[in-house]
This record gives C-alpha cells, sequence and structure tokens, in this order.
C-alpha cells in the first residue's frame, strides 16, 4: 500500500496503513505487524522511482532447461541503476529460516532485470523487519536492510545449480523413484515433481 501510493505521487496516511493491519490482525501478531508498518514507514525507499510491486516474471534460462518463476517485491530505479528489493520478516536476523541471504534467489531477480531493463547496474537488498513487542524496549534493531553483492560469477553459479537440480530430478521421474527423507522430504513441490 505505502509503495503503490508513492507510485502514484501520493502519500500514505499512516493511519490508513495502521487501520489496515487493525482490521486483519489479532493478538500479538497485531502488535508485530504495527510495529513492522512502523519500520516501514521510517525506513522505506526514498529518491528512488518505484518500477514496480510485487513483480511476477518469467525468466527462460536456456539449455533445455525450465524456466524460472518468480515475484520480485519490489523494483526501483534511479538514472541507470536498478535495484531488487526483497522483503523478509522473522522472529530474529540470524535465523537461518528467514534471513539466511539466497545469493540463488537475486541472481535470478539480477539475471531477469538485466535482460529486461539493460541496467548500467543492477543492486540487490534484502529489507528484514523483525518481529517485536514493543519499539520501545528493544536492544537490537527490528529493521536491517542487507546489500547483497553479486557478480557475473554468481549466475555462472546459480545456472549450474538450476541444471544440476533438473537433471536430478529429472532423473527421479525417470526412475520413478523419489528420495523418502532429506530435501526431497521437505520440498514443498514433491508431488509435482
Amino acid at each position: 500500500m505505502l509503495y503503490l501510493d508513492r507510485s502514484q505521487g501520493r502519500m500514505t496516511n499512516p493511519t490508513s496503513l495502521a487501520d489496515f493491519v487493525l482490521d486483519r490482525a489479532e493478538g500479538t501478531a497485531k502488535r508485530h505487524l504495527l510495529n513492522a508498518v512502523h519500520e516501514l514507514q521510517r525506513n522505506a525507499w526514498k529518491d528512488w522511482e518505484i518500477i514496480s510491486i510485487e513483480k511476477p516474471f518469467v525468466l527462460e534460462i536456456g539449455d533445455e532447461l525450465p524456466p524460472c518463476v518468480g515475484v520480485i517485491d519490489l523494483l526501483l530505479k534511479k538514472g541507470d541503476k536498478y535495484a531488487v528489493v526483497d522483503h523478509k520478516t522473522g522472529r530474529s536476523f540470524f535465523q537461518t529460516d528467514f534471513f539466511d541471504p539466497d545469493r540463488l534467489q537475486m541472481a535470478i531477480y539480477r539475471k531477469y532485470v538485466e535482460r529486461t531493463f539493460s541496467p548500467q547496474e543492477c543492486l540487490s537488498f534484502y529489507d528484514k523487519y523483525r518481529w517485536v513487542n514493543s519499539l520501545k524496549r528493544i536492544r537490537k534493531p527490528a529493521f536491517e536492510r542487507e546489500e547483497i553483492r553479486l557478480t557475473n560469477r554468481n549466475w555462472d553459479t546459480t545456472h549450474r545449480q538450476l541444471a544440476d537440480s533438473f537433471h536430478e530430478m529429472r532423473s527421479y521421474y525417470v526412475k520413478k523413484q523419489y528420495p523418502k527423507d532429506g530435501n526431497c522430504f521437505v520440498c514443498p513441490y514433491r508431488d509435482l515433481c
């Protein structure tokens, strides 16, 4: 809502954001979300043009591999420079389930932006929001912006990882045998593999 308003030249009313949360959340989640909204307003990207919000995309990667499909949370532009922003939330910045910088994800986003917009430079960021009960009583910050530095070598590694994963999945399909534990067991797409 905040970035959509800004993309249309409007300033978001802080009360309307709080009301949006209050109408949709209960209990502890309500406190956490209100604090996150406060941190979003304090740390929102300024002086960048908003290109898109929650931008779905398809990236063809060739070599007889299926395309990558994803959604970029926030895509920004300043001059010839683009920035991809992914929002993360969780109880701790150090909890790997929430905040482990995923270079594969960011390398895919960056490759999509490079092919689509031909920027002079493409930056990648995680905007991380930590669930807190009270912003007045915290010792560690409730918000952190982390730049994920990528090079062309990251894309080479990503492409290799995607190809290896796809070939492994194809071998499971051909053999009609899937591992019952490990990565396949926890994969949310195992039934579609």
